[in-house]
């Protein structure tokens, strides 16, 4: 499994870095997963591209692994209804549930 980490906020102004290590991950045809414990701020583009990430994972047999998801993130999550995505994270504090 693969991992990348997010620090700071995954938006807008910063998400075509995400896309592009995601893509160049998806290229291996295994597993990923996101460290997201340290974003700051997400917005619409950032869950855009996790989405994406889910998606193109799944066609391929494999999966999206959300590691330790900031409190931000789990907010985002569950107010969009993505609690399938949510459901692939793997918490290792109780920071997100604060």
């Amino acid at each position: 499994m693969q991992t990348l980490s997010i620090d700071g906020p995954l938006n807008i102004y910063n998400v075509e870095a995400l896309q592009q290590q995601l893509d160049d991950k998806l290229a291996a045809q295994q597993d990923i997963a996101v460290d997201l414990s340290h974003v700051s701020e997400m917005d619409a583009t950032g869950l855009q591209c996790l989405l994406y990430a889910q998606r193109e994972l799944a066609a391929a047999e494999h999966h999206l692994l959300l590691q330790d998801p900031s409190p931000t993130v789990v907010q985002l999550l569950g107010l969009c209804g993505c609690d399938a995505l949510l459901a692939s994270a793997r918490f290792s504090s109780d920071s997100a549930t604060q």
